[in-house]
């Protein structure tokens, strides 16, 4: 594990609805380093101090759910992916209220961006056990976006969420939050073959 012991309770989503059109390929599927980009996701997170993961998958799920590798990850299908991906945010987040797990915050992340370091994931909790009623947030200079830890105040808004805005809005909207900055490089959305291909010049395999 990554980072000091976590005092909070923690869940973590992976969001990886996507339809990837604009990659024209099952983007989560590609090859990353030695696993996929679902996998370098979902891998990241079992570094860190989080309880439970969930990935919320859409577009493609059947070929992608039986590729992930980690057995500990819990799948949710979001059958409203074509909203947006403020819809894999409330069909996660309603899973979690409705479960009644007694989580203490939860960390976003997009699969689409493999080379966010486990570190970076780290240091965000790490911000979050010294501030447990803080927004986390990470620094995109002008404006706060993903990874990003709410807190379970923030459940109920998040659960309401269905546009393609996600979560942009809320950390935006937050002036009382925390963000942590990391290398811009590390922040490359792989939205097409060009950001792919950037995106593995810039890959360095995860420490273990």
């Amino acid at each position: 594990m990554l980072g000091e012991k976590s005092v909070s309770k923690l869940a973590a989503i992976v969001l990886a609805a996507g339809e990837s059109a604009r990659m024209g390929k099952i983007k989560q599927l590609l090859p990353w380093g030695d696993t996929t980009i679902i996998n370098n996701a979902v891998l990241k997170i079992l570094k860190c101090n989080v309880q439970k993961v969930f990935v919320v998958l859409g577009a493609h799920y059947t070929f992608i759910q039986k590729e992930i590798n980690h057995n500990s990850a819990v799948i949710l299908v979001n059958k409203n992916w074509k909203i947006g991906i403020g819809s894999s945010i409330g069909r996660a987040v309603n899973h979690i209220l409705e479960s009644k797990h007694n989580f203490d915050g939860v960390l976003i992340t997009l699969a689409d961006q493999p080379l966010i370091e486990p570190s970076h994931l780290a240091e965000l909790i790490y911000n979050f056990n010294k501030n447990p009623l803080a927004v986390i947030s990470t620094n995109y200079g002008l404006k706060q976006g993903v990874p990003a830890i709410f807190p379970s105040s923030y459940f109920e808004k998040l659960s309401l969420l269905k546009e393609d805005f996600g979560a942009k809005e809320i950390l935006n909207s937050n002036h009382t939050g925390i963000s942590v900055s990391t290398d811009v490089s590390r922040l490359l959305d792989v939205d097409n073959m060009e950001d792919y291909n950037k995106a593995l010049t810039l890959y360095k395999p995860l420490k273990a």
